[in-house]
């Protein structure tokens, strides 16, 4: 409780407009001035990581390379390094938070990188850095679907000032260019217009023009255009003798050498100054070339069975070696040697070396004698020797270094054995340092032994867990750590003290992976949750587990055979579980537990044999679950079960035959709910793409609601019921996908807003009910991804706030943070919590100012604000996981100490101030006053204290002032930040003893017994009193 009485101001004239101003900004900004904040509940995972974690490949720009760089705090994101500690560092956080922005670094341009990565507007974007964070900017944004996409550069080539590269930004993939700016970065032409474009590839520099191979139809053969990075000066040179196709094409001396490949076995050589008349056949190949690189005067060309070179003449093209080239492999030039990695008839894959002639093409150092690899992935040039990955031993690692000769190929050093060692190898050189990836961390070396370390940061992280969703159990709340032990449960009431470690769910070498995204269920004093289990042989299952939140009472209760990690969610109809589970004798079928071992049994093999069901969906009605299920005669149709084997029956066949009702691409989204006694679902017929339909558990009540997308095409994307109404995301064919209402009827189905006006896709998602707003996100050019209301009407429906003001997104969705995450697909899920308990709704907001955060809203825009920022600037807390313990909100969240652990917040730092604040006067006083004026008088000051924050106090005559001769009321005011008020009164009294009258003439009628000395003497005390009033109104 906050208190305030030393301190306080009078109510002169400019008093009262300041603190109106105060709490006015304050309210505007939404910032809680006076809010505690969460706190750390544990830390369950002491400790500190000095070192990123890196699967990419390594770029090198002046003395620094840059590389994707994942780190406690945040997800895949852009690092760089010169070698040293200080050097280490995260560039720009591009996507705020711990899901990945995954940089991938394409080209260079006048001092700065290129890249395209995952932003804050949810889609592809492409950025350059000149490696500080106020350098690294954003030049493009590419919106994506619902489930984000990458937008690859293929291919990249510098001209002057402008760098060209071929990307699909918007629609297909052709030809696009920049010059560093945003307003410099666009498609130079659509070449073949259309859904998949012309497919730019192999983009050469010759003189000031580009030139590269493109397909001026999506479906023809490639032709050889040039561009000057205009869209009328982007022609096509030449195309070749049909059926050719130009596959390649490579500056030699000044012309350009263009392959064309008729077949996939049949090549030809080809020589152009860029023009068709000087396009000239030099030599047929005899196989298809898969790879050339240029080498001084010579191009290197490696073909299905050995490697060649040229000159650019027909008596300069030969072949040097049977080696085949692994062309997934680097190859790198030091000097007048081209290095590369190739496998022979008797030898596994090596490192081996050409300098463009067939005695100089020869196998290195055979380090793994025999049929099995000695070479890795992963090379570079360093003082003119060439470093590389290798291995002498099987399962182990070395760095290796080599001049080009067996007898200078020598070991630096043995690395250190490590799980998954070799994933995602990367080398480059710069400043005369070495780096390298390896087991997943970058390291660094001067080339020796001594100096070969791994790289570490000068600003240390906390580790932290990776935690899954909370459960509320009672008073508890439950869920899964994953630490170097595997798999942990943990409860929590809400206290450090009562956090504690329930059961380590590793049994012995059987590694235990529980989803972090897949709910779980409580029923009965339980909670009921599915694990991925992998045993040491790498065999995977499935189990199903429950707990009551002690050591003693979690148990498997049943483990089923598994061959995918996706997973048909647990659903409770009445008292009997409904699960999806694969035995030795059956597929993938129904299953029930009554959450015992003996009670968890098969419902019905509804493909009978090993083949499996594919069910899908489900949701009850009544006391009858309904799911989607293909019985090998069917296709995938609606069912329904009693719990029964006999009960359990195909409940209508939307599409005869094995067309099958629901499609493979919709079963893992959400189309199946029930409300008010109807079940709504997702289905399609033979004359209806996939639409909403109802059924009211009878074949003869089961209707298409309406065909929105009329014919044969799809509408429907998903479905969800909030605040007793029925919201959907539909595609109308006019709109993009939008949200959605129905009441179940023709015409209570409609569109409540085209969020993104026209064909584009406001992709609605996470209807959350609180009070009488439904809230979900959506996003739009002009806003992002931002939180959106309605109240069931197309004139109700608007945007709630712009949280992140622009077009940068306040809201995001996503599919899963950690380490687990990969493991189990993709679920467009929306960090927006509803606690109806509260009124309020909260969700991991982030705006221009800082990273992600909590925010609550009760669905005003007023009452939308940002809960704390746990980690100030441009970090995120990223919190998740929220759950309601009685007052207090349990999450997980990061901060810089302890990393990403269980924090508690108290509920009275949420819930809307009311309370207005206690205030005490002080006592009431007297005073004597020398003169009829009046007399400055001071008073103690008041007192006040309030449950949430410091009041401000205002006096109505101010300590200190005139108070005239007689009896003053002071007010006194107390208003805290949400403006609630407190007042109390208390008296000063001012007296004055009039000097007594000097002696009157006898006789005189003014006597003080004379006949009017009374009315005489009232007037003058009137008289004073009202000179000594008016001088106050005048301070």
């Amino acid at each position: 409780m906050a208190s305030f009485s030393s301190s306080y101001r009078s109510r002169l004239p400019m008093g009262r407009p300041l603190a109106c101003l105060a709490l006015a900004v304050l309210s505007l900004t939404g910032r809680p001035s006076h809010a505690a904040g969460s706190t750390l509940l544990q830390d369950l995972r002491p400790g500190h990581d000095a070192t990123p974690g890196t699967n990419g490949p390594l770029t090198a720009l002046g003395n620094t390379v840059y590389f994707a760089g994942q780190s406690t705090l945040t997800g895949s994101e852009l690092w760089k390094s010169d070698g040293s500690p200080e050097g280490t560092v995260l560039v720009k956080e591009v996507l705020p938070g711990r899901e990945s922005a995954n940089p991938s670094l394409f080209g260079e341009l006048n001092g700065s990188l290129f890249f395209t990565a995952r932003g804050s507007t949810l889609g592809t974007e492409l950025w350059k850095t000149d490696g500080t964070p106020t350098g690294t900017v954003r030049l493009l944004s590419v919106p994506n679907g619902e489930i984000p996409t990458d937008v690859s550069i293929t291919d990249q080539a510098r001209v002057g000032n402008t760098l060209f590269f071929s990307a699909q930004f918007s629609g297909n993939k052709e030809l696009w260019k920049t010059d560093g700016t945003p307003a410099g970065t666009a498609r130079v032409k659509d070449i073949a217009p259309g859904d998949i474009g012309s497919f730019p590839y192999s983009l050469t520099a010759l003189g000031s023009s580009l030139y590269f191979a493109a397909s001026p139809s999506d479906i023809g053969p490639r032709s050889l255009w040039k561009s000057d990075g205009t869209e009328a000066g982007t022609v096509e040179v030449w195309s070749p003798p049909s059926p050719g196709g130009v596959q390649e094409v490579n500056e030699l001396g000044g012309s350009l050498l263009v392959r064309v490949t008729s077949s996939t076995s049949v090549s030809s050589l080809w020589k152009s100054d860029g023009t068709a008349a000087g396009t000239v056949k030099v030599v047929d190949l005899p196989y298809g070339v898969g790879k050339s690189v240029v080498l001084g005067n010579r191009l290197v060309m490696w073909m299905e069975t050995g490697v060649w070179s040229t000159d650019g003449t027909a008596a300069g093209t030969r072949a040097l070696h049977a080696v085949s080239h692994a062309s997934w492999g680097p190859s790198v030039t030091v000097g007048s040697q081209l290095f590369f990695l190739g496998t022979d008839w008797s030898h596994g894959l090596e490192l081996w070396t050409t300098d463009g002639t067939p005695e100089g093409t020869r196998r290195v150092k055979d380090l793994l004698p025999g049929a099995a690899d000695g070479a890795l992935p992963a090379m570079a040039a360093l003082d003119g020797s060439l470093y590389f990955m290798g291995t002498d031993t099987p399962g182990a690692v070395q760095l290796w270094k080599t001049d080009g000769t067996e007898a200078g190929t020598v070991k630096v050093m043995q690395l250190p054995s490590e799980e998954d060692a070799t994933y995602g190898l990367g080398m480059a050189s710069a400043g005369g340092r070495l780096f390298f990836t390896y087991a997943g961390r970058p390291w660094v070396s001067n080339g020796t032994e001594a100096g070969t370390m791994r790289l570490e940061s000068s600003r240390p992280e906390p580790r932290g867990p990776d935690l899954s969703q909370m459960t509320r159990l009672g008073g508890l709340a439950l869920f899964t750590t994953f630490d170097e032990q595997g798999q942990v449960l943990w409860r929590t009431d809400g206290t450090p003290a009562g956090t504690v470690r329930v059961k380590d769910l590793r049994e012995g070498s059987t590694l235990i992976l529980v989803d972090p995204n897949e709910p779980w269920v409580v029923h009965a004093g339980a909670a009921f949750f599915m694990s991925l289990d992998v045993t040491a042989e790498g065999d995977l299952r499935r189990s199903l587990w429950r707990t009551d939140g002690t050591g003693a009472g979690t148990s498997r209760l049943k483990a089923f055979e598994s061959t995918s990690v996706e997973q048909w969610p647990l659903l409770l109809v009445g008292d009997t579980l409904f699960l999806a589970g694969k035995d030795a004798e059956h597929g993938l079928e129904l299953w029930k537990s009554d959450g015992t071992a003996e009670g968890t049994v098969l419902v019905k093999d509804v493909n009978p044999g090993p083949g499996g069901s594919r069910i899908a969906q489900g949701a009850a009605l009544g006391n009858r679950l309904f799911f989607w299920a293909d019985d090998g005669t069917h296709g995938m149709e609606l069912w329904t079960s009693d719990g029964t084997a006999s009960g359990t029956v195909l409940f209508k066949e939307f599409a005869p035959g094995t067309a099958g009702g629901l499609g493979e691409y919709e079963e893992g989204r959400p189309l199946m709910v029930s409300l008010n006694g109807t079940l709504y679902f997702g289905a399609r017929d033979a004359e209806h793409g996939l639409e909403p339909w109802k059924t009211d558990g009878t074949p003869e009540g089961t209707v298409l609601i309406k065909d929105v997308n009329p014919g044969i095409e799809d509408s429907l994307s998903r479905m969800t019921v909030a605040g007793g109404r029925l919201y959907l995301s539909l595609y109308d064919g006019v709109h993009g996908l939008e949200p959605w209402v129905s009441d179940g009827t023709t015409a209570g189905t409609m569109l409540l807003a085209d969020v993104n006006p026209g064909e584009g896709d406001g992709m609605p998602l996470g209807f959350t009910h609180v009070g009488g707003t439904v809230l979900f996100m959506a996003r739009n050019p002009a806003h992002g991804a931002e939180l959106w209301k309605t109240d069931g009407t197309p004139a109700g429906t608007a945007l709630l706030s712009d949280v992140w003001t622009g077009p940068d997104s306040g809201l995001r969705s996503e599919s899963g943070t950690g380490m687990l995450a990969p493991l189990w697909g993709m679920k467009a899920e929306v960090p927006l919590w509803g606690m109806e308990e509260l009124g309020l709704a909260f969700f991991r907001g982030t705006d221009a100012s800082g990273g992600q955060e909590l925010w609550v809203t009760d669905g005003t825009a007023a009452g939308t604000r940002q809960v704390e920022d746990l980690v100030p600037g441009a970090g995120s807390s990223a919190p998740a996981n929220l759950v309601l313990l009685g007052e207090k909100l349990v999450f997980t969240a990061t901060d810089l100490v302890a990393g990403h652990e269980p924090r508690v917040l108290p509920l009275g730092e949420l819930q809307p101030d009311t309370t207005a604040p206690v205030l005490t006067c002080p006592a009431s006083l007297t005073t004597t006053a020398p003169d009829a004026n009046g007399v400055a008088v001071s008073y103690a000051p008041a007192t006040a204290t309030d449950d949430r924050d410091t009041p401000v106090i205002e006096y109505g005559r101010a300590s200190g002032s005139i108070f005239p001769v007689g009896t003053t009321a002071v007010t006194v005011t107390a208003t805290d930040t949400a403006g609630n008020r407190g007042q109390c009164t208390f008296e000063v009294t001012v007296t004055h003893e009039a000097p007594a009258p000097e002696p009157k003439p006898e006789g005189c009628a003014c006597t003080s017994g004379g006949p009017g000395a009374s009315a005489f003497w009232s007037l003058l005390t009137l008289l004073a009193m009202a000179s000594v009033r008016r001088r106050p109104a005048q301070l």
